[in-house]
């Protein structure tokens, strides 16, 4: 949306500044569902993705 041209790069943990280290495990996976909030308490996004989006970048 932003008209971004750059390039996002995985590089080797060994190549960060030791600032960048967290002293946690992030190796495990995260599965995240918004299903039971939206069914019992009728959770609806105030704003369409296009729409925040938008309004962010700018």
């Amino acid at each position: 949306m932003a008209g971004w041209k750059g390039e996002v790069v995985i590089a080797s943990p060994s190549l960060m500044p030791d600032s960048w280290s967290l002293p946690y495990n992030l190796e495990q996976n995260w599965v995240v569902d918004s299903t039971r909030i939206r069914q019992e308490l009728g959770y609806v996004e105030p704003v369409l993705l296009a729409e925040a989006l938008k309004c962010t970048i700018e």
